[in-house]
């Protein structure tokens, strides 16, 4: 026996009332492997093929395997037997489309939407409702993993290489994104979107809205007849395919999953025109303006844990490699090192208690990898194991023989060493090697002019080792220093010097990236946040450009050489993108002259942004400052992740740096 639409809402009305978290598969009535209902909007979409799919293994956005298909009745019903497919494992990821179909306006053979089934033997119990909200969430988090096909009825394919994976096994990130992300933003069983709430302990903020209006522009076109060319733009249909021809190509998209696809990779294209396209009508709750953009943002707050930055400082955080994020916290009651669990959205720690004021987190690479946070009132580095934490950690005792009072900018160097700045008591500023964390060297003649507050690291080959840092602030005046040559194993280093000087109230070299292009060049890119300013090695200079930029603090890149950029002015994110000229020089456009804004008036997911960390699955990560003076006490803690912009990074980021593999996308 079938739901019928009726029954689907009440259910999905009580999941909220009753605010069940996640879980959000419901038991089907039948004996089938799979049920549920194809809705387009509020109407049933009826006489459509639905199928099933399970991920490819190939490439990224290739060779998803058809294992059956059905079509719906006249209310938009399907279900497969329980002998329909075989599962080659028990927890391949698999996801259904719907294809063509009446709802209620004709036979529309634009219409295609997808819906994540989950793991295959899990999925076998699974009632779906499939529709435009879990489309939109699932072109949302799985854009990286997805080809669009443009301009034909093929279906678009999922996928992502696993070249290292077991038997089995499938990538991580892809995994992640559908196991675990789209969960968090729609309940698979009923097709809407999951509310604001809070669960263990966390309150975990969703832009629902914005879903959503994506969802509802999707519905304006398949409450409809379709399009009546492959070229007019007079139709619903015609007016969608048009706006989310991004790029402007010949050929545009034929049906509704293309141009949900083209929605979340060029989120800042159309918008208010693809806004205005959903009818006055529309079948889902949404944003009630236009939005910026079409970037959709979750938050996690929790108040056990706290982050006060101070001024002319940087903070950092870091993606382990089973995704786990871990952040420093300097809460008075919960100081040292902790980490957020995607899998299940809960927090863990604190660890590495000896940690007082800690605000930078590093991630070695080791088989048993050590997470290392430092401490910026005293000279203390603290560590433990990423896969059995414990809450004292062990404690380094920095410096050879001068006192360390205070310790900057942490770096994982091309030999797994920990590297640092430190301040000594006689107020000169050094670099220090934590060698295999459990000796320390300095490197006696480097003396900054102002202690590092960013990132250090190194490029090159094993051969050619560069140190890099970026000056704080002194006397008003920002410096870029860098020092290259030698060898993390001597104790000297040549080629100090200052790249540019910058004066400025309390200006801040907040965050730094290190591009690798080759054994003989390479870039680094640092933030300046009173400027609003991008300053690169190779230009040797700083430039405004026009991306939005508002008190920017941290800097990362993704392994499609896209840099992104926290802006702590007003909780958005910006973007360059890095291309290479003949002759290996880079070069960094515009992708979009305005951030994606996720700040209080746009969703209120990100608040002050300090630092930034891309993961496995694409998505950008963003550490809040719950306060910004000297000794201030954050009363809780604030996580942000913007789904699916980027493209997925192996991590953790020191397996990236010591290879050199800066484009590479995740192969396990």
């Amino acid at each position: 026996m079938f739901r019928t639409a009726l029954s689907i809402f009440l259910l999905g009305f009580s999941l909220l009332l009753t605010g069940c978290g996640f879980s959000n598969d419901a038991v089907p009535t039948g004996n089938s492997a799979i049920e549920g209902v194809f809705m387009g909007g509020q109407q049933p979409i009826a006489n459509s093929t639905i199928t099933v799919w399970q991920v490819g293994t190939s490439g990224y956005g290739a060779g998803a395997t058809k294992m059956a298909s059905t079509t719906t009745d006249s209310s938009g019903n399907f279900s497969f037997a329980s002998n329909a497919y075989t599962c080659t494992s028990a927890n391949a990821p698999m996801y259904l489309t719907g294809q063509s179909g009446n709802a209620g306006a004709g036979t529309n053979a634009n219409i295609m939407l997808l819906a994540v089934i989950g793991p295959c033997t899990a999925g076998r119990s699974s009632y779906l409702v499939l529709n435009e909200v879990s489309t939109a969430a699932a072109a949302i988090a799985l854009a990286p993993y997805i080809t669009p096909s443009l301009g034909s009825s093929a279906t678009p394919q999922i996928g992502a290489t696993c070249t290292s994976c077991a038997s089995g096994t499938f990538n991580a990130g892809l995994v992640s994104a559908m196991n675990n992300t789209i969960p968090a933003m729609i309940y698979k069983a009923t097709g809407q979107t999951v509310a604001t709430h809070t669960t263990n302990g966390v309150t975990v903020t969703t832009e629902a809205a914005k879903i959503n209006s994506i969802a509802n522009t999707l519905a304006a076109c398949i409450n409809t007849s379709g399009q009546t060319s492959n070229t007019e733009t007079t139709t619903n249909c015609g007016k969608l395919f048009n706006y989310t021809n991004a790029t402007g190509a010949t050929t545009r998209p034929y049906n509704t999953l293309q141009a949900a696809l083209m929605m979340a990779l060029y989120p800042y294209k159309n918008v208010s025109s693809l806004y205005n396209l959903a009818t006055t009508t529309a079948p889902f709750t949404g944003l009630t303006v236009a939005p910026n953009d079409w970037t959709v943002a979750i938050s996690y707050t929790s108040s056990s844990f706290g982050l006060g930055v101070n001024p002319g400082t940087a903070t950092t955080i870091a993606v382990d490699a089973s995704g786990s994020v871990w952040f420093p916290t300097n809460k008075s009651t919960a100081h040292g090192l902790a980490y957020f669990d995607p899998d299940d959205q809960t927090f863990h720690g604190p660890y590495a208690t000896s940690l007082t004021h800690p605000e930078t987190v590093v991630i070695d690479n080791d088989s048993n990898s050590y997470v290392f946070g430092n401490d910026t009132s005293a000279g203390i580095i603290a560590g433990t194991p990423v896969l059995s934490p414990t809450s004292t950690g062990t404690k380094y005792a920095v410096g050879d023989g001068t006192t360390v009072s205070a310790t900057g900018a942490m770096f994982v160097d091309y030999s797994g060493d920990v590297a640092f700045s430190g301040v000594s008591s006689g107020s000169s500023y050094n670099y220090v090697l934590l060698q295999g964390g459990t000796s320390t060297k300095r490197v006696t003649n480097q003396a900054w002019t102002s202690t590092p507050m960013a990132y250090m690291g190194f490029a090159g080959s094993g051969a050619d080792y560069g140190f890099i840092g970026a000056g704080g602030y002194a006397s008003n005046t920002c410096y870029g220093e860098y020092n290259l040559g030698g060898s993390p194993s001597t104790s000297s280093y040549s080629g100090s010097a200052n790249l540019y000087t910058q004066s400025g109230t309390n200006c801040m070299a907040s965050g730094l990236a290190l591009y690798y292009i080759n054994n003989n060049q390479w870039d680094y890119l640092l933030t300046m946040s009173n400027s609003a300013t991008l300053c690169t090695y190779r230009a040797g200079n700083c430039t405004a450009y026009s991306i939005g930029m508002n008190a920017p603090t941290s800097i990362a890149i993704d392994s499609s050489s896209q840099l992104w950029i926290a802006n702590s002015g007003d909780g958005s994110l910006s973007t360059l993108q890095l291309s290479l000229s003949s002759n290996n020089t880079p070069n960094y456009t515009a992708i979009t002259s305005s951030a994606y804004k996720h700040g209080t008036l746009y969703g209120g997911t990100a608040s002050a942004p300090y630092a930034l960390a891309i993961d496995g699955s694409g998505n950008v990560w963003m550490s809040n400052a719950g306060c910004t003076t000297t000794g201030c006490t954050a009363s809780s803690y604030t996580l942000t992740e913007v789904i699916g912009v980027a493209s997925p990074v192996v991590t953790p980021y020191s397996a990236v740096t010591q290879s050199g593999a800066f484009t590479s996308l995740p192969t396990k």
